[in-house]
């Protein structure tokens, strides 16, 4: 086992509940701007949730831009149902960057892994979320003491696994690439990333979906992290 120093976090779906959080700030949404915009919230997050992950996997290509992709995913749902109301893609946009980080559900086990590793590791977070969004939750949600640098991609002008943002990363942090481990629930842009520049990577996979890109390390719960660090 390698003597780590320096371990790097994703926030979303690792240590912050996005999934819940999300759909709690949608409902929300949903219930004041587009009830009646189809059969019901269920149809809608799900329409929703699907329309997001297409085009946030044309923002990690830069195929897209922030300002379109908050804009886009709602405007799309609304138009597949001809719900009429101007400009209401623009506003909901708007209010859901505002509300959802005001959600603090975290995934189980966050607080007692992080406290666990604190006095041990340098602790890093290193998401590919916005910033007017992410530096809240992590915040509001009282992770924000754990960690000593918030590499956020918006920033730095880089998305994982994009390994320039990791490169960016060993360079503010002084650590050298065998003292780190990359800790997320993204085999694509968390765990093929750090592999691509010779980081060593947890997959955190709660869901045990099918592996595409083999990890250093696989956990179902966080409170397994105590048996590798």
């Amino acid at each position: 086992m390698k003597a780590y120093k320096h371990i790097f976090f994703d926030l979303d779906r690792t240590l912050w509940n996005f999934d819940s959080n999300s759909d709690q700030a949608l409902q929300q949404i949903y219930t004041q701007y587009l009830n009646g915009c189809c059969a019901g919230f269920d149809e809608f997050i799900k329409s929703y949730r699907a329309i997001n992950h297409n085009l946030w996997k044309l923002y990690r290509r830069n195929q897209i831009s922030k300002e379109d992709l908050s804009v886009e995913r709602f405007r799309r749902v609304i138009q597949k149902y001809s719900f009429d109301s101007p400009n209401v893609a623009e506003i909901i946009s708007q209010e859901y960057l505002e509300l959802s980080p005001t959600f603090t559900e975290l995934c189980e086990g966050t607080h007692e892994i992080l406290h666990y590793l604190k006095d041990k590791y340098h602790m890093h977070i290193m998401t590919n979320g916005f910033k007017e969004v992410q530096v809240p939750k992590l915040r509001n949600s009282k992770l924000d003491a754990y960690f000593e640098h918030v590499f956020i991609s918006e920033e730095i002008g880089y998305k994982k696994p994009d390994k320039r943002i990791y490169e960016y990363a060993l360079r503010k942090t002084q650590a050298s690439i065998d003292e780190c481990i990359m800790i997320g629930d993204d085999q694509h842009s968390d765990i093929a990333g750090a592999k691509d520049i010779g980081m060593d990577q947890v997959l955190f996979n709660p869901k045990q979906e099918k592996i595409e890109v083999i990890p250093r390390f696989e956990i179902r719960k966080l409170s397994e992290l105590r048996a590798i660090l």
